[in-house]
């Protein structure tokens, strides 16, 4: 067995503490007394993290959680440094700052380092999606039972109503409605039970639809359209299917009066948002200094950046990338989405189809999402964690196991 991995008496115990972990920050979302950005989410988010660290090492005992390779290591004190600098650079390095640092660096150790020293069954992976899926269907449920009134309502009028559920907003919403299809899909090819999961897709695109959030219905289209090519390359009677049912559905798209009408009012409607979004990414492009392209303002760059845009937020996880840590975190975290998107064209051509088409359209689809939204992989709240765990984490989990398998079958041929 590779050095630094857990042995079997400590694997099932890892994926319980993610979940935990998971549904412990999402906690003041789901009582409805979360304040997005205030010090009470930091503060609490950033507790609920180090609790589970101590937790999660005092119940192992294992020298092997600690182990971090050396390509760990160097990523790590790259960044720890790079954040110092830029959040220096704009005499921004405060208790606030250095604590978010903290946050980031934790996660990273907890979420892909670790998950690299671990070999967990993949019926044990599947768990987490599970639980999300039902954590969702539960959302969509509350969503719907809260908010029906005015949702039927609101589909009679013109522009997008704020149907959130119990999330902060109809965006927050959108983003977990998103990574809950992914999440669908994978228990469709994971879990028994198929045709529960497809209505699941379908309720779960409905409250898509009814949220009004554009970027995340875009991309959850997206997603199922790569995943389906991806997964049925090589099968032209499904093909054939697909352009008979998008053909059916833009029939239907164009010659019946709600639809379209609806389609116009609140999916393709015009309004300012992005073109506010497209002067928020400009305005900063233009604000930044030659050593912030290369340390980026820090992890506080939100209200650094704000004394020119006067918003306290990116809504461009790209543009809050180079933003919070320059040309160096960018480099970092280029590393982080190469390693992934390799182990998931791995587990395609040589483990899974499917699972590895679910990766595959999920990494593509997240570039896609990032455009419009501003969802960074490793920070320390909610849409950070999930995004992270369903594009880092997982793909390391399931690659993992895949490898076990591959080592035990070579062994028993040996035999």
């Amino acid at each position: 067995m590779k050095k630094g991995f857990l042995e079997d008496g400590y694997m099932e115990k890892v994926i319980n503490y993610y979940i935990i972990y998971f549904f412990a920050i999402l906690m003041p979302q789901i009582l409805m007394i979360s304040n997005k950005g205030g010090m009470f989410d930091t503060a609490y988010k950033g507790g609920v993290l180090i609790s589970f660290v101590v937790v999660y090492f005092w119940f192992l005992h294992n020298k092997n959680a600690l182990h971090i390779s050396r390509n760990s290591a160097i990523w790590l004190i790259t960044y720890i440094l790079g954040a110092v600098i830029g959040a220096g650079i704009a005499n921004e390095l405060e208790f606030g700052t250095c604590f978010l640092i903290g946050i980031i660096s934790v996660v990273y150790l907890c979420f892909i380092s670790l998950a690299s020293n671990v070999y967990i069954e993949k019926v044990e992976i599947d768990k987490f999606a599970l639980c999300y899926v039902f954590l969702i269907i539960y959302a969509c449920i509350f969503n719907l039972v809260k908010n029906g009134t005015q949702i039927v309502a609101s589909l009679k009028m013109q522009g997008a109503g704020n149907f959130s559920s119990f999330f902060d907003n109809k965006n927050t919403f959108g983003l977990f409605l998103f990574c809950g299809i992914i999440a669908t899909t994978l228990c469709l090819n994971r879990v028994k039970q198929r045709k529960i999961w497809y209505v699941a897709l379908v309720f779960i695109l409905i409250n898509l639809i009814v949220s009004s959030s554009r970027t995340a219905l875009f991309s959850s289209i997206a997603f199922l359209c790569i995943y389906y090519v991806f997964s049925n390359w090589k099968k032209p009677s499904v093909w054939m299917s697909a352009i008979l049912l998008i053909g059916v559905l833009y029939y239907f798209t164009i010659n019946v009066e709600f639809i379209s009408t609806f389609l116009e009012n609140h999916i393709f409607r015009n309004d300012s948002s992005m073109l506010d979004r497209n002067i928020m990414a400009q305005t900063t492009l233009q604000n930044i200094s030659e050593w912030g392209w290369i340390f980026g303002y820090g992890e506080n760059a939100d209200s650094y950046m704000a004394r020119y845009t006067g918003y306290a937020y990116f809504h461009n996880t790209f543009i809050e990338i180079i933003a919070t840590g320059g040309i160096i975190k960018a480099f970092l975290y280029c590393i982080l989405a190469i390693k992934a998107i390799t182990m998931s064209i791995k587990i395609y051509k040589k483990e899974s189809i499917k699972i590895g088409a679910i990766f595959i359209a999920a990494w593509i689809s997240y570039f896609m999402y990032s455009f419009g939204e501003s969802v960074v992989l490793l920070n320390g709240d909610t849409q950070g964690f999930i995004m992270t765990f369903l594009l880092l984490t997982l793909p390391q989990l399931y690659y993992n196991s895949y490898q076990k398998e591959e080592r035990f079958y070579k062994y028993v041929r040996r035999k």
